[in-house]
């Protein structure tokens, strides 16, 4: 009847709004990070990320108790590995990704729930200390609990995914400058991905959602993978 029919139309329409106003309305914080996040396992993870720099021998290991270490593999005196830095703010918390920016020896920008960091590092390391004062937080009011960062090729700019945001987020890291991007349906954003060329952005949802973009004007193709929403992809063109 027109009545059901009517009820059933405002109940679609209404959910539709819930993913992109609260799209994880009943998890609590960490138990997003555990549900999207790349890691197997994320909640019990001793390491819950890792990098290795694209062109030096070091890595960025993100660990459970909120330390990302950067470690040189190899000491450039000798041989033998190198020193550790242990790298700490109040706002990291709970990482869930990491990435060294392209064409640059010292920028690592963290993904948590607190936000973005982005963390300038000596190289080679010189000193073993906890530190704060290379690091510079991102933030977006309702755009927290950072799943996943992308680089674009050319180090400018960096695009962030929170299942909790039906937004993507572009960071122009010179500028300090961010533009939101609706997605409009399909729920918060969990992964995101540049093509090598820069010319496409890759967006996965919490549901069965995933777009690529165009990234001159921002416009993008959606897909619908009927059984289930996608929960990775891989790199390549």
């Amino acid at each position: 009847s027109s009545p059901v029919k009517a009820c059933l139309y405002c109940v679609r329409s209404l959910r539709k709004l819930q993913t992109v106003f609260s799209p994880q309305p009943h998890l609590s914080s960490k138990d997003i990070c555990a549900k999207f996040s790349a890691t197997r396992l994320w909640s019990r993870s001793v390491i819950r990320c890792f990098a290795m720099h694209p062109r030096l021998q070091k890595v960025a290991i993100a660990r459970q108790d909120n330390v990302v270490e950067i470690k040189d593999l190899i000491s450039p005196t000798s041989n033998r590995p190198g020193r550790s830095v242990l790298l700490r703010d109040k706002q990291q918390v709970d990482v869930t990704c990491i990435q060294w920016a392209p064409h640059c020896s010292n920028l690592l920008a963290v993904g948590s729930r607190g936000g973005i960091l982005l963390w300038t590092v000596d190289h080679p390391v010189t000193t073993s200390r906890l530190l704060s004062s290379w690091v510079r937080t991102e933030t977006v009011p309702g755009h927290c609990v950072i799943t996943s960062i992308s680089w674009s090729p050319h180090g400018d700019l960096l695009i962030s995914a929170s299942p909790v945001d039906a937004h993507l987020v572009v960071w122009d890291v010179m500028l300090g400058v961010a533009t939101r991007i609706s997605v409009a349906t399909g729920g918060g954003l969990v992964a995101v991905a540049w093509s090598p060329d820069g010319r496409r952005v890759l967006t996965t949802s919490t549901m069965s959602v995933f777009r690529v973009w165009e990234t001159r004007n921002w416009t993008c193709d959606k897909w619908t993978n009927a059984s289930s929403r996608c929960r990775g992809y891989e790199g390549g063109h």
